[in-house]
């Protein structure tokens, strides 16, 4: 048709783009977020260039808005919940929908959009999975009736069959949408006046368009409105760009390759990098290249992403003279940039990064929906713990106690309480253990002696504290117990009545009574009110909403879930002046737009081995490729995703393109160590780099040690004998058999603990065959030492432990005092134990002071080393699945 036209440019710099662009008759519209902000900068006189999502969002005006969104995912949750009239069978293919349900409400939106019907997804869909889908998207329409979220977007679909209608929608659609974003506050950077179809429409960087976008321009197509199609392209190079002649060719109902205009390549240009790697794929020769371009790109191989971050932070300090950052790796990377410069991202974060919303959070996962019952584990205590919100205030001092500094004192409850309690049986379970570390009869209180002397005397007339729980102070678990105390408040409040529905400004209702029970609104952070009072508002949206639904407090507190992570909203729209921008690295994707400023160099950075090129499918779960394939014969907007995703593998090496097209100056890096993975090299791409620009650099930058000196204990006998005199011998005897295990028991803590299930194993046996000798029935006294061991298992380490040889006592001063050493519970010694550990920490009856140096940081890895309190985490330590490698 004549109203449609398709110019392509080979680089950013081509004057093509402002004889197209620059003209006051234009509507430009661009494909991505980046390419609208750098568009917008380039014609900014013109105020006429919005996003393809902010046309998108004003055509389908509430259905792209949060609240829709929320009220479906609580439909679609209350359809596939456990125990729902809806779900009383709870098949294995409606739990996959419930783990899926973000994706699976995704699928249903899209399908929706492009005017496919629950029926017509049961007709062509293959798998069993479409099916269950097609079931519950039906029985979601049927409940929207009230809310007509469905039927509302009818409208849209009757408009989308007759041209001349949906124009009209469009321009109608568009200032409405102007309206609705200036008086909730936006300044937008586009005129009213230009948001209409009447002029030409430019459609710039669609290298791939969405079912959507293709349905709308098609239909904007037949009703005559003037649209050129702006893209990046360069017919030389087939094996980069010929996708994109499936995209906007005859076979996706555009127009022929052979009616474009094909801008020539800029003969000054003709040389630059870009065409040299993309020959690459053409198997051509590399021609030379200019100076210029061979100097332009650097690469680097940092050794981890703290030596990145060491450049990343020089580079933001430069503010808008240093370099953009991009990455292929963003999710992660920006995960590190939150972490190591948090006051830059406040304006982009969201509810749940918030101490109060990380803590709701948490709270509201103890409820167990599968079970229909309330369960908490160790990890959501602890989780709930490191929220700084979760606090108390001694009533004498008026001091704050956060929960987070006794989260250290939570992970010795690992392997001794039941793994998973009622809130009001981990309570119980705490006051227990307070009362039998303030009055148990195998722990000695207000043990004489010197300061110095005081943990030492503690380990060895308390050998009970071995078992990692009681040797915390009873005043730990009273702080505890009160912070489980403030938690179960709150469970009350949420979870006092599972069968009462709420309406969504109630449920709204109960998080404000936790928030305000704990801390006041006025003392709530900025950000925090700021949040709160955007959700509060969708609450009263729905209080104030005609259909007043009320749904069950799981279906509600998931959508909220979704609400508060910020996984309905979108990120900061390019048309909107934003005062300040969060700190972040952007995607590689975003490379369209970025590639236009040309005062400031770009560096690049993740891309080693595995992470580019990478390729995701943008087909949604549970969809297969075929079913789309079968559902574009009867809606052929759905082609659009069907040539995306055949096409996935090669739009890394497109953008890769873009990146080399401009003149500016280019550094591209990878980590070497990320993750589990080391020895990283770096990606196929700058491979081909250092096969055309010979130039280019590869080099790790040298991490020196530091200069300042530190105090070690070494080659000094008389710093030995002072620094190490009043510690005892049962202490020292350690580094007879590890000095690294030495370093950890007594140089980081008082002394060390237990904490493993293995290891208890070990210490109720030899406590067994201690006690034994002073009562025939030993296992009745050890019994209060492990209260949740069950009968069968107490009696089972009880018959073990008959076979043990009689505890190892070792006898030795200290304190003016002479004592006796219970090395089976310091050292484990059991039946394939008898002499390894003992009797080499004994051997010198005690470490010998006056020998030459003592090296902390040295261990002595050997079969033993199971044995150790330490083998979780220490770096050396042999497992016993490696004995046989090392003869036992």
């Amino acid at each position: 048709m004549n109203n449609i036209k398709i110019v392509t440019y080979s680089s950013p710099q081509d004057s093509v783009i402002s004889e197209i662009c620059d003209r006051e008759d234009v509507l430009h519209i661009c494909a991505t977020a980046s390419l609208t902000e750098a568009m917008i900068g380039k014609f900014n006189k013109r105020e006429n260039v919005i996003s393809a999502k902010w046309f998108i969002d004003a055509l389908l005006d509430k259905w792209m808005d949060i609240s829709t969104k929320l009220e479906q995912m609580m439909s679609l949750s209350e359809l596939v919940r456990k125990g729902s009239k809806e779900n009383l069978k709870d098949e294995p293919i409606t739990r996959a929908v419930r783990r899926h349900k973000s994706d699976a409400l995704l699928t249903i939106r899209m399908l929706t959009e492009v005017g496919i019907r629950p029926q017509d997804l049961n007709e062509f869909g293959k798998t069993e999975y479409e099916k269950e889908l097609s079931r519950l998207w039906e029985k979601m329409v049927e409940k929207d009736e009230e809310s007509g979220h469905f039927k509302k977007l009818g409208l849209f679909n009757f408009a989308i069959k007759r041209p001349s209608v949906l124009k009209m929608m469009i321009n109608e659609r568009l200032k409405e949408k102007y309206n609705k974003d200036i008086e909730n506050g936006d300044r937008l950077k586009v005129c009213k006046d230009k948001l209409n179809l009447e002029g030409s429409v430019v459609l710039h960087g669609f290298y791939f368009l969405t079912p959507i976008q293709q349905s709308v321009f098609q239909t904007l197509k037949k009703a005559g409105v003037n649209i050129t199609f702006l893209q990046l392209y360069n017919p030389e190079y087939p094996e980069t760009f010929s996708f994109i002649e499936n995209v906007l060719g005859e076979e996706n109902g555009w127009i022929p390759k052979s009616d474009w205009i094909v801008q020539k390549e800029d003969e000054k240009k003709q040389h630059i990098l870009a065409p040299k790697v993309a020959g690459f794929f053409e198997d051509r020769p590399s021609m030379h290249q200019e100076e210029h371009d061979k100097k332009r790109v650097t690469q680097v191989c940092y050794k981890n992403v703290y030596q990145w971050m060491k450049d990343f932070k020089k580079d933001i300090e430069k503010l808008e003279e240093g370099p953009h950052h991009l990455t292929v790796i963003n999710e992660e990377l920006n995960t590190r940039i939150e972490e190591f410069f948090p006051e830059h991202s406040l304006s982009e974060r969201n509810f749940l990064s918030y101490p109060v919303g990380q803590y709701l959070l948490h709270l509201h996962k103890i409820w167990d929906q599968e079970k229909k019952k309330q369960e908490v584990d160790l990890i959501t205590l602890q989780e709930c713990f490191v929220s700084p919100w979760l606090h108390t205030v001694d009533r004498v001092t008026g001091e704050k106690r956060f929960a987070s500094d006794y989260v250290y004192q939570m992970q010795f409850l690992d392997n001794f309480f039941p793994p998973k309690m009622t809130m009001q049986e981990w309570k119980v379970s705490v006051r227990k253990l307070i009362k039998d570390t303030e009055s148990s009869p195998f722990l000695i209180k207000d043990i004489p002696g010197k300061p110095e002397h005081h943990r030492f005397l503690d380990e060895i007339k308390n050998p009970i504290k071995k078992v990692a729980p009681y040797s915390i102070p009873a005043e730990d678990w009273k702080l505890i117990l009160e912070f489980l105390s403030i938690m179960d408040s709150h469970i009350k409040i949420l979870f006092n009545d599972m069968d009462h529905l709420f309406s969504f400004k109630e449920y709204f209702g109960l998080l404000d009574q936790i928030i305000t029970k704990q801390l006041p609104e006025e003392k709530l952070l900025k950000h925090e009110k700021e949040m709160l009072k955007r959700i509060k508002k969708i609450s009263y949206y729905y209080e104030s909403s005609p259909n007043g639904k009320r749904y069950h407090i799981e279906d509600i507190a998931e959508a909220v879930h979704l609400l508060l992570s910020a996984e309905f909203e979108e990120k900061p729209s390019p048309e909107v002046k934003q005062e300040k921008k969060a700190l972040r690295i952007r995607s590689f994707a975003e490379i369209d737009g970025i590639i236009f400023d040309e005062k400031r160099n770009i560096h690049v950075s993740g891309m080693d081995e595995f992470s580019f090129p990478h390729a995701e499918s943008s087909i949604p779960w549970p969809l297969t490729i075929e079913t789309v394939k079968n559902l574009s014969d009867k809606v052929d907007s759905l082609n659009a995703m069907v040539i995306r995703e055949e096409h996935k593998d090669i739009i890394p090496r497109f953008l890769f393109y873009i990146l080399l097209s401009g003149d500016q100056e280019l550094t591209l890096s990878w980590l070497r160590e990320r993750g589990d993975k080391n020895s990283l090299g770096s990606s196929f791409y700058l491979k081909i780099l250092e096969e055309v620009d010979q130039k280019s650099e590869s080099y790790i930058e040298e991490i020196k040690d530091p200069t300042t000196p530190s105090k070690e204990l070494k080659n000094k006998t008389a710093v030995f004998s002072s620094e190490l005199s009043h510690y005892s011998d049962y202490a020292l005897s350690e580094l007879n058999i590890c000095q690294r295990r030495f370093f950890y028991s007594y140089l980081t803590q008082p002394f060390s603990v237990y904490t493993s299930d293995f290891h208890y194993s070990f210490i109720y046996g030899n406590l067994y065959k201690l006690l034994s000798k002073f009562d025939p029935k030993p296992a009745s006294l050890i019994e209060d030492v492990f209260p949740y061991w069950t009968k069968f298992k107490q009696k089972a380490k009880a018959a073990t432990a008959e076979s043990y040889s009689n505890e190892r006592i070792q006898s030795f001063e200290f304190a003016g005092e002479n004592h006796q050493a219970l090395s089976g519970i310091k050292y484990l010694i059991n039946l394939s134990n008898k002499e390894e550990g003992w009797r080499r920490a004994w051997k010198n009856e005690g470490y010998n002071l006056t020998q030459s140096s003592i090296e902390l940081f040295k261990a002595n890895p050997s079969s033993s080393c199971k044995y150790c309190p330490h083998e979780n985490f220490c770096p050396s330590a042999r497992y016993a699945v490696d004995d046989e490698r090392y003869d036992g």
